[in-house]
């Protein structure tokens, strides 16, 4: 094993330490090495005290709420894309659990993290009430992924895309056909950290995202529901989308439309599939 490596898996042991993923059998192992080389300690507590100055700094600092859906989007987007180092993926999944920080400290780390990584641009707007979270999070990947140019895994027709999907998912994906829609393609996503399906389709000027999820019983919060022809549906509008999530079986549906959309827009499509 080269030096490189060898950095690399400590690491990768350095992180999990910290963030408790390490077997008692592990923890013990590395706790040895601790003990044997000061460097290695001095580097944990560096990593320590550099967490809590961070979680003290910014805990009482808010930001908009699109600004939270949109770089936890584009983050996910951006370490889909190319492998992530120890580190970084052990930053993520740190930022992501911790749910004491505010929206605001989530958001200032990872758009540090993108600007090192070049990633793109951000521009936000605040709104004044933030919408019900996983409507915010849908509409905020769909701001990232389809507007304004679509960023798409997979294009083809309904059967290509079906078989695309069929490793990825733990459901079968079969593309809904609306007449004068064009089914542009599909995106790989995550929701609730595991995998979700974002196909977009294209009518006119017009565009709007069918979406499929592993779905949890919060996700469809009773002050949105709605009845319509005997089916339950769960309304609310995000960043200028509207949002219907709904769900069959075990798994969740939604449509989110552009801003040229309404609510009634996206009713009446659901009911001509």
């Amino acid at each position: 094993m080269n030096s490189f490596s060898a950095q690399q898996e400590i690491d990768a042991l350095l992180y999990a330490y910290l963030d408790d993923e390490l077997s008692a059998e592990e923890r013990a192992a590395f706790e040895k090495q601790l003990h044997r080389q000061p460097e290695l300690r001095k580097r944990l507590e560096f990593e320590r005290q550099f967490r809590a100055h961070f979680r003290q700094t910014v805990r009482q600092t808010e930001a908009p709420a699109r600004l939270h859906a949109r770089v936890e989007a584009l983050l996910e987007a951006e370490t889909s894309a190319s492998p992530a180092s120890a580190s970084f993926r052990s930053w993520l999944a740190w930022l992501q659990g911790a749910v004491m920080l505010p929206r605001w400290a989530m958001a200032a780390a990872v758009l540090a993290l993108l600007i090192l990584l070049g990633g793109e641009v951000i521009q936000f707007v605040s709104t004044p009430a933030a919408p019900h979270t996983s409507f915010r999070r849908l509409a905020g990947k769909y701001d990232v992924y389809f507007t304004p140019e679509p960023v798409l895994d997979v294009q083809g027709d309904g059967e290509q895309i079906e078989a695309w999907f069929q490793s990825r998912v733990a459901w079968p994906v079969q593309p809904p056909v609306w007449p004068g829609w064009t089914l542009m393609g599909g995106r790989l996503a995550e929701f609730h950290h595991e995998p979700a399906v974002y196909l977009l389709y294209e009518g006119g000027n017009q565009r709007f995202a069918f979406i499929e999820f592993a779905p949890r019983a919060s996700d469809f919060p009773e002050e949105k529901r709605q009845v319509v022809d005997g089916r339950a549906l769960y309304v609310d509008e995000a960043f200028d989308h509207p949002v219907i999530l709904w769900q069959e079986g075990d798994v969740g549906y939604g449509l989110i439309g552009d801003a040229t959309q309404s609510v009634k827009d996206l009713v009446a499509l659901l009911f001509r599939r």
